[in-house]
């Protein structure tokens, strides 16, 4: 079974440029493509069917409220 590695955008990026170099993970602006990839995350994991988790945000669901911290990392490929 072949599962995908990345997560492509959706969302056209190809007028953003790529950051000259990484940011102080603690006290930053957000770069443009990370806010991009997070909000799609995000809508990713109110619409998903992949698992069945309770993260609080549908009333009745069963099972605990429980959180799980999710990240995105932004990387490229040869193409």
């Amino acid at each position: 079974m072949i599962t995908q590695k990345f997560q492509h955008f959706k969302t056209n990026i190809s007028g953003i440029s790529l950051p000259e170099k990484f940011t102080f993970p603690f006290y930053y602006e957000p770069h443009p493509l990370s806010e991009i990839a997070a909000k799609e995350l995000q809508e990713y994991l109110e619409t998903q069917s992949d698992f069945n988790h309770n993260f609080g945000l549908k009333e009745n669901q069963e099972g605990y409220v429980i959180g799980k911290m999710f990240g995105v990392l932004v990387c490229q490929d040869e193409n």
